[in-house]
């Protein structure tokens, strides 16, 4: 590591850690800056906390830094930390993605023992909806970390979102046995045991370790909830879904900021993965309770989320966004929901200097969007179309999200199926995806 002083050095340890185990703590990254911050790596993690954060401007602006340091010689970092630095750029300033996934497979070759380059490399991969990188990443990882307790967790997921949930959920075990408390390993064995359909399993085990979450930062809390609420759904507990939904994925009533030192509050309204998990919750809830027509129950739920989102979308995260016009086209907001997708989202396509993702975004992430106006206008028949298109190519993995968050874009393709009256389609459809 170059980070020279030790308090500094101790805090960019902290910050790693807390990253790995998705503790609120993160605030260890602007405590290394303000002590050595003409680092390199200083300002990587500094920028990595901004993005977690959902602040792009303060992002790139902090890798800006960490390359006029590296230019200017005075504080050489070293190759992992420069390799780190390339990434976070052609990801972040130059808008090539795979161009970062394939800079941090290359360096994790070279330095397969690093947990946090692991993480990052497979969140560029999950960004990108490539799973077979994703688990790559984690093999070339495996020799080094057989003993490294959290390693598991994401050898795990890898596995999980790979189709491989029978291994996955032994890793998961695994990281359980080395560390009861890793809170991403609880989450991945939520995975398994969800898509094996042993849902009052998942609710006994995740309501068991439900305290663990009280430290972490909002989106692990959230999302663990998320989790645990899907399960419910799963065996038809509409009541403990809406009460879950109401006091720990999106608490109805506004919470309280407190000041304890933690840099991520334990539900953030402004977060858009927060956001991402009320409204996804939202919209599965609806379908599980064919609910989805005229009247409209979860209205006023609906809008309080939309109440926080940031209009029109801001495109950081494609998932979130496609969610986001469910949502306006569910309250009837249909000249927002059209302004969205064909003004802001095509815009940010257009813009992105990596063709293959651009190629990706337009069929699947636009596709979907538009399945979705359509459906908002009544037109199911498009809808079908529209979306069963975009769903084709890789089940939506380039808009983001797990296996298990776009679950409910394939569920609203059944409903446009049915509405549509294509019910010969809905019932293959849901024979292929589901069994």
């Amino acid at each position: 590591m170059s980070v020279e002083d030790p308090v500094a050095r101790a805090a960019v340890i902290r910050y790693e850690d807390a990253v790995l185990r998705y503790s609120a703590q993160w605030q260890s990254a602007l405590e290394a800056l303000e002590i050595e911050p003409e680092n390199v790596l200083v300002r990587v993690l500094a920028a990595d906390y901004y993005l977690a954060k959902g602040n792009l401007a303060e992002t790139q602006q902090q890798l800006q830094h960490a390359l006029r340091v590296e230019e200017a010689g005075l504080c050489p970092p070293t190759a992992r930390e420069r390799a780190l630095s390339l990434a976070m750029r052609q990801w972040l300033l130059e808008g090539e993605p795979h161009a970062a996934l394939a800079t941090l497979l290359h360096a994790l070759k070279q330095y397969p023992a690093g947990l946090f380059m692991l993480k990052r490399t497979q969140l560029v991969a999950f960004v990108l909806g490539d799973a077979e990188a994703m688990l790559h990443a984690a093999r070339l990882s495996e020799a080094e970390c057989q003993q490294t307790p959290l390693f598991y967790g994401l050898l795990s997921f890898a596995l999980e979102q790979n189709g491989q949930g029978s291994l996955a959920e032994v890793a998961a075990r695994r990281a359980l046995e080395l560390d009861a408390r890793d809170v991403w390993a609880q989450h991945c064995l939520a995975h398994t045991l969800y898509f094996s359909g042993r849902h009052e399993e998942g609710t006994a085990f995740l309501q068991a370790h439900a305290s663990s979450w009280d430290d972490c930062m909002s989106f692990m809390y959230t999302h663990n909830y998320f989790h645990l609420a899907i399960a419910h759904l799963a065996l038809g507990h509409w009541d403990a879904v809406e009460h879950i939904f109401d006091q720990n994925v999106w608490p109805f009533e506004e919470p309280v900021p407190v000041d304890d030192g933690r840099a991520f509050a334990r539900t953030d309204r402004s977060d858009v993965q927060d956001q991402l998990g009320a409204l996804g919750l939202l919209l599965k809830y609806e379908l599980r309770r064919e609910k989805y027509g005229e009247e409209n129950p979860l209205a006023l739920r609906w809008a309080n989320v939309l109440e926080y989102v940031v209009l029109p979308v801001r495109s950081l995260d494609p998932l979130h966004d496609v969610l986001v016009v469910h949502a306006l086209t569910r309250l009837g907001r249909l000249d927002e929901a059209e302004a969205a997708v064909n003004t802001t989202m095509r815009e940010y396509v257009e813009a992105q200097q990596d063709a293959a993702r651009r190629d990706a975004l337009t069929v699947q992430w636009l596709g979907y969007a538009r399945g979705v106006l359509a459906a908002g206008r009544g037109d199911w028949s498009a809808a079908a179309d529209l979306i069963s298109q975009a769903l084709a190519t890789g089940g939506g993995a380039a808009m983001g999200g797990s296996n298990e968050q776009r679950e409910v874009l394939h569920e609203f393709l059944l409903l446009a199926f049915e509405k549509s009256g294509q019910l010969e389609r809905a019932q293959a459809y849901r024979q292929q995806y589901w069994t």
